[in-house]
């Protein structure tokens, strides 16, 4: 069993691309792990996913060489991890190469005891230097393993002490605070290109998100010019793919010029989430455009029609070269554009601030349509026109093209962050489409949640048997669930947020350090429990819980939901205040739980109307139900009045007179 690669039964597509492999690679499972045990043999633990450029490479000149897989093969037992299968190992590996001093990164290759201890991580390795590395290890091995040991057992007690954090006797911080935290923030953007830091530089939604409700709720005229800022570069630079559609994961320059190309469904949601939220805010047909072109891109390439959900990632590669079939020689642009080509390279900077390497081009804006349009003595209406025109043709060539590798696999939290950002979307643009595909994608998470009696992870809809949810799952389904609730007041919805909810108290929350586990407390754990607190390419998946637990306190009326909500930020707290860039979806609910939150009723025969008409105004501090009829929750209770449309705000213990109209509601929340 362990003298061959098992993985050609597996259906991760990333464990699939290793079946071939030379190198003996085996899953992690406990057969594997006491064989190692039994031999006295280490354990290489490597992990990525599909589409990761850097795990392709190093495959192709590590393991797919029959050198090195005779090194592996001979001293190791070889375990092959899909990130996106297991992010529970994947977190407890990264933190461990992390607590070494070593930045993480994928493809992650660590190399650890049969226990799963780990004394050594890093990333990438080339062939000369990753069998120097073995070697050397196995040779410590066999001589002094002692000094591996030490090595592995300091790198346990500081994963365990990753877990501590200083619970703070302090009430929840005020305002104050967190302008004092957003201050901390903005010290670290990028005035010139937007964005954080210098490179690489990822788009960072959530951070975004914080900055709006900062803007909006203190009318800081100087963030909302930044968070604009960022918004229009990554929109006109070439980390979007302004021919299809869609956001590549990140730019590896300060510019957002060379994108890393894979496409990835977590970050288009959240993208798509952002982008809405900044439509509602300035009704910028930019942001709509961009929404409408991304969606598009969705449904034609990330869709599976016959199951109603959406993939979870294209590859950056195709034919063997990174953005292959996403850039575009002069002379290709010339020949398909013909008498187009000039007033296209104009606006794309083609052979110059575009131009790439190998006599190719990244498609990048560097100023708006309507300066494009001035300088071209166009109106604005015409040049778009043509513009659009110029992407169509592109648009048909590439489908010439060989389109890079795509996973086909459902991975219930990314999926779950789409309900939500097409819910958003559907708030801001009315489409009903958007609201369409969200209602079909909980139903086919719920039709496994069915067959299971728990939320799965990762779905194959050839698979009989799928792998249970860790809280990211039931963390982004419960935030789905009640922005469903919020988009249609369909209280089944809210009756599927509340059942999970109790649920995932159930099965992942741990009351003596007042947070949720990533994976269920009932199950196995390797080396440490993990509690996801830190926001990354995801939002914090407690501070999701956070949230939900805060909103729905006020639906239900629910005291101790508030009271575990308010214990979990006292938790966080005072690392959000030192870290706040890393927190800043904490930073979010603080802000609901340290100034104004509204609930906002609309009860009566035109309640649907007036929902659309109040979701299409940015409003990031309340929480709205209602019904055409009679409803149970307390918000609505005796409420309900024969003929009449009426919406009720409530802000802490206190309520104001009811209204008939949105505006005078919009009056009252300013």
């Amino acid at each position: 069993m362990f003298s061959q690669n098992n993985l050609s039964t597996e259906s991760s597509a990333y464990l699939l691309q290793h079946k071939n492999n030379p190198v003996w690679w085996q899953t992690w499972n406990q057969s594997a792990l006491d064989f190692a045990k039994e031999q006295n043999k280490l354990l290489i633990i490597s992990i990525g996913y599909s589409s990761c450029h850097w795990c392709h490479v190093m495959e192709h000149e590590c393991f797919e060489d029959e050198e090195v897989a005779s090194i592996m093969n001979q001293h190791f037992v070889c375990i092959k991890i899909d990130r996106e299968e297991r992010p529970d190992l994947d977190n407890v590996f990264m933190n461990a190469v992390q607590t070494m001093g070593i930045q993480g990164g994928w493809p992650l290759n660590v190399i650890a005891f049969p226990n799963g201890e780990p004394f050594f991580g890093g990333t990438y390795f080339p062939k000369d230097k990753w069998i120097a590395i073995l070697s050397k290890i196995q040779s410590i091995h066999r001589k002094n393993s002692s000094e591996l040991q030490e090595i592995a057992t300091n790198v346990s007690r500081r994963l365990t002490l990753l877990d501590e954090n200083s619970i703070s006797e302090q009430p929840i911080f005020p305002k104050e605070n967190i302008a004092e935290a957003i201050q901390t923030i903005l010290q670290q953007i990028d005035r010139n290109w937007g964005g954080f830091s210098k490179a690489p530089k990822f788009p960072m939604p959530n951070a975004w998100k914080l900055m709006m409700q900062f803007a909006h709720q203190t009318k800081d005229i100087q963030v909302e010019i930044l968070w604009k800022k960022t918004l229009e570069r990554m929109m006109f630079g070439g980390i979007f793919d302004v021919v299809s559609g869609g956001f590549s994961r990140y730019s590896v320059d300060p510019y957002w010029k060379v994108p890393h190309f894979e496409k990835m469904l977590y970050d288009n949601a959240q993208l798509l989430s952002l982008y809405a939220t900044a439509y509602k805010i300035t009704k910028d047909n930019n942001y709509k455009e961009l929404i409408e072109k991304t969606i598009r891109w969705l449904e034609e390439d990330m869709y599976s029609e016959k199951h109603r959900y959406f993939y979870a990632a294209m590859d950056a590669d195709s034919e063997g070269e990174e953005g292959n079939y996403y850039v575009w020689k002069t002379s290709e642009l010339k020949t398909i554009l013909e008498h187009r080509y000039e007033f296209f390279a104009n606006i794309y900077n083609v052979e110059q601030f575009g131009l790439w390497e190998h006599d190719k081009n990244i498609l990048i804006q560097l100023e708006s349509d309507e300066v494009l349009a001035t300088k071209m003595k166009l109106d604005v209406e015409t040049f778009q026109l043509q513009k659009k025109e110029c992407l169509a043709l592109l648009k048909i060539e590439r489908k010439k093209r060989i389109k890079p590798f795509t996973d086909t696999k459902c991975v219930v939290s990314w999926n779950a962050l789409l309900i939500t950002a097409f819910c958003e979307c559907y708030q801001a643009t009315e489409e009903a489409k958007y609201l369409h595909f969200a209602e079909d994608i909980l139903q086919y998470i719920e039709s496994y949640y069915v067959k299971n009696q728990a939320l799965s992870h990762c779905i194959y809809p050839e698979k009989e048997e799928q792998e249970l949810g860790f809280l990211e799952d039931y963390a982004f389904v419960i935030q789905a669930t009640i922005t469903l609730y919020e988009s249609t007041f369909d209280s089944r919805y809210l009756h599927k947020a509340k059942q999970l909810t109790d649920e995932t108290l159930h099965l992942f929350y741990h009351r003596k350090k007042q947070l949720f586990a990533q994976k269920s407390l009932n199950e196995d754990v390797v080396l440490t429990d993990f509690f996801p607190i830190y926001d990354s390419v995801e939002p914090s998946a407690n501070a999701i819980m956070c949230e939900n637990l805060f909103k729905l306190s006020y639906l239900f009326s629910d005291e101790s939901y508030l009271e575990i909500s308010h214990k979990m930020i006292q938790t966080i707290q005072n690392k959000a205040m030192q870290f706040p860039l890393s927190f800043t979806q904490w930073i979010s609910v603080m802000y609901y739980v340290s100034s104004d939150f509204y609930e906002i009723a609309i009860l009566g025969k035109d309640a649907i109307l007036r929902q659309k008409e109040l979701n299409s105004h940015y409003i990031p501090n309340k929480i709205i139900a209602g019904s055409t009829s009679e409803e149970y929750l307390p918000i609505m209770k005796n409420r309900l009045i024969e003929n009449q449309t009426l919406l009720y705000i409530c802000k802490g213990k206190s309520c104001y007179l009811p209204e008939e109209t949105v505006e005078n509601v919009l009056k009252k929340l300013t």
